[in-house]
C-alpha cells in the first residue's frame, strides 16, 4: 500500500443502535405482558426463542400463516 494520508481512515466507535430505541426495556417487557395469550406466546417463541412460525404452528397447533399474523399484531399492539 502507497504511504501517504489517502489510506489513513479515522477510527470511529462503532454506534449502538439501541441507544436510539425509543423504549425502555422495563416498557418492552410490561407491553409483552399485555399481550393476549396467542399473540405471547407467539411473540416469545419468534423473538426471545428463536423458533421459526412453522416451528411455532407445530408448537401450539396452529398454521404458520396464523403464526405469522399472530406475531404481526403482536407487533403492532
Amino acid at each position: 500500500m502507497p504511504d501517504d494520508d489517502r489510506w489513513d481512515v479515522p477510527e470511529e466507535e462503532p454506534e449502538n443502535k439501541l441507544d436510539h430505541f425509543p423504549f425502555s426495556v422495563e416498557q418492552v417487557r410490561d407491553a409483552i405482558e399485555k399481550l393476549p395469550d396467542g399473540y405471547r406466546s407467539v411473540i416469545s417463541l419468534y423473538l426471545l426463542e428463536g423458533y421459526d412460525h412453522a416451528e411455532i404452528g407445530e408448537i401450539m397447533g396452529i398454521t404458520e400463516s396464523t403464526s405469522k399474523s399472530q406475531f404481526n399484531r403482536a407487533k403492532r399492539n
